[in-house]
C-alpha cells in the first residue's frame, strides 16, 4: 500500500473523531518523526483527500487549518492546480 494511502487512512480515522488537537499533533509528527528522504509522500494528494474528508464531515475547524496547510505545504503552482479543491470543500461546508 503506497503510504499516501495510510497517512489518508489515518487522517481520516482522526478526523471522523472531530479532535483537531490529534490531528495537529499526527501532522507535527509527521513533519518531525520521520526521515522521509528515501520517498517523501505526495502532500498535495493527502492534503486534497483529508481536506475534503473534512468539510464531508462538516469538521469546520479542521478544513480551515488545513486550509491554511495548502499555503505553507505547496508552491505556487501547486496551490493554483488545488485551488478548485478549495472552493468545492467550502461549497460543501455552506451546504
Amino acid at each position: 500500500m503506497p503510504i499516501e494511502d495510510t497517512l489518508i487512512f489515518d487522517i481520516k480515522n482522526i478526523i471522523n473523531k472531530g479532535d483537531l488537537t490529534a490531528l495537529q499533533t499526527h501532522y507535527a509528527d509527521l513533519q518531525n518523526g520521520y526521515d522521509w528522504s528515501e520517498r517523501a509522500p505526495d502532500w498535495p494528494y493527502v492534503l486534497q483527500k483529508v481536506y475534503l474528508h473534512a468539510c464531508l464531515k462538516r469538521r469546520r475547524d479542521m478544513a480551515t487549518w488545513l486550509e491554511g496547510l495548502f499555503v505553507s505545504v505547496m508552491d505556487p503552482i501547486q496551490q493554483i492546480a488545488y485551488r478548485h479543491t478549495l472552493n468545492y470543500g467550502r461549497v460543501l461546508l455552506r451546504k
